[in-house]
């Protein structure tokens, strides 16, 4: 047993020589320290009967001492260094020459956008114009559609009206043929002169009715105008016109007057088969 802790100690102190050898040799390579290696003898003797040297334990970490091992760090690269900014030359200064033209192109350009603008100005005015003035004739289109409806309206009633009017006179003219042809059947049978007379005035008022019927006041003269036409009604009822025996002294009167005699035509024959001399008014119902 004493054999065996000596051999112990001597390797252990021959191990700790060498290390010591090891570390001094190694701070020299990094001192760069040149010296001249001294050299140990050391002997180991050994017994006769050694123990044989048992190998060293090798230790193996357990669980906990796994897990308190950090891990092992990845190696970064060292980042690159930043490149130097390039310097800048130093530009050569323009010239005067340069100069102008580079002032003389700014003002081209100015210019072009000053034309460019005020065409575009132009041309919103003239289009804002040609929309105002289309706006302008589809109001004045449907304005004289609106105008034209309603004179065609009115142009329809006033021959709507002017029917009805000479329907009506048609009728009334009738009404006094008839009255003026019984007028004068009565008449032929009258035996006095008073009754004669009387049915002559009764005759003749019945054929100023039927002229009056188709005489038109002229809407452009004086409301007091009056004429008065001396007219023969023969004996197959023919009105034959004698001439004014009172002019109004306006044409468009009087050539009013003489067309509602020509239109008037033939009316029942005078009483007793003579002819009858009678002179017409003309002029306002209210004035007349």
């Amino acid at each position: 047993m004493t054999d065996h802790l000596s051999f112990e100690r001597a390797a252990a102190f021959s191990f700790a020589i060498h290390v010591a050898a090891l570390l001094v040799l190694s701070l020299a390579a990094r001192m760069n320290i040149q010296f001249e290696p001294e050299v140990y003898t050391v002997e180991l003797v050994m017994p006769d009967h050694a123990p044989s040297p048992e190998p060293p334990r090798v230790e193996t970490p357990g669980p906990d001492r796994l897990e308190s091992t950090p891990p092992p760090q990845p190696l970064t690269e060292p980042e690159p260094a930043p490149e130097p900014e390039p310097v800048a030359a130093d530009e050569p200064a323009p010239s005067p020459a340069a100069m102008a033209d580079y002032a003389a192109s700014r003002e081209v350009l100015a210019t072009r956008s000053r034309q460019m603008a005020e065409q575009k100005a132009a041309y919103r005015r003239k289009l804002a114009a040609a929309e105002a003035a289309a706006a302008r004739e589809t109001a004045e289109a449907a304005r004289a559609r609106e105008i034209e409806r309603l004179r065609q309206e009115q142009a329809r009633q006033a021959a709507i009206e002017r029917i009805r009017q000479e329907q009506a006179r048609g009728a009334e003219m009738d009404r006094i043929r008839r009255l003026a042809a019984e007028q004068a059947a009565r008449a032929s049978s009258a035996t006095s002169q008073a009754e004669m007379d009387q049915a002559r005035r009764e005759y003749a008022l019945k054929i100023e009715a039927l002229i009056l019927e188709n005489f038109v006041f002229p809407e452009t003269v004086p409301a007091t105008t009056q004429s008065t036409v001396d007219i023969t009604v023969l004996r197959d009822g023919t009105i034959r016109i004698n001439g004014f025996e009172t002019p109004s002294g306006n044409r468009i009167f009087d050539r009013a007057a003489l067309s509602a005699i020509t239109k008037t035509g033939t009316v029942p024959a005078p009483p007793f088969g003579k002819e009858m001399p009678l002179g017409v008014n003309f002029g306002r119902k209210e004035i007349r």
